[in-house]
Formats: C-alpha cells, structure tokens, sequence
C-alpha cells in the first residue's frame, strides 16, 4: 500500500493548540475524523510528536492506494470536518491544501519482512 510520510515543524506557541486539536481528532470529532478519511481514500494514518533540540515536530503517516487524490480531496472537500482540519493547518504550520507548495514528499526505500 503507497503511503506518505511527513515531518513538520510544530511553532512553540502552537503546540498546545495543535495538541488539542490532535487529541479531538481521536476523540470526540473521531466519528467525523474517521469519514472524512474513508471518503479521501486513506486507510491508515499515525501521527507521532518528535522532542528535538529545535522544538517539536509532528511526523505524520498516511496509507492509501491515491495519495494525490486523498491530498486533493483535503483540499477541496466542504465537509465542515475537513474545512476545520484546513483552517487548523493554516493556523499552526501556514499550510495551504488548497496551494500546494510543493510535491508529495518522494518514498526512496520501501522495505518489509513479509515481502513475496
């Protein structure tokens, strides 16, 4: 299954904000968090917190078969979930879905155990 990895740079004055909205991604906006990633077509996603001397990062993975498709359907999607994930994106990395800045981020190496 492709997946997409990401590392980003939590701003200081941000973390707590981005902490809460984590913790209501798993809780009590869980039921919304889990359509909206059905309908974008993702069938896994991990976020993980990472402490280092220059401030903390999220690292965030994503399983799905599309991976532009699951990033375009963030991005345009008027799903009052997915439009709060955006705003809360803007507010704490200045990300824009709707702009991508950039390339999905490239896998290099895919290794596995249980390969046939």
């Amino acid at each position: 299954m492709p997946m997409v990895v990401m590392s980003m740079s939590i701003p200081d004055d941000k973390f707590d904000s981005w902490r809460a909205a984590v913790t209501e991604m798993a809780g009590r906006r869980r039921d919304e968090f889990d359509a909206a990633r059905r309908r974008q077509g993702i069938t896994r996603q991990g976020v993980w917190v990472q402490r280092t001397p220059e401030g903390a990062r999220e690292i965030l993975v994503l399983e799905t078969e599309d991976p532009r498709r699951a990033f375009e359907e963030m991005a345009t999607s008027d799903q009052p979930f997915d439009v709060w994930l955006r705003e809360m994106l803007m507010d704490t990395y200045k990300l824009d879905l709707t702009a991508p800045e950039g390339p999905l981020p490239e896998q290099i190496l895919d290794w596995s155990a249980n390969r046939d």
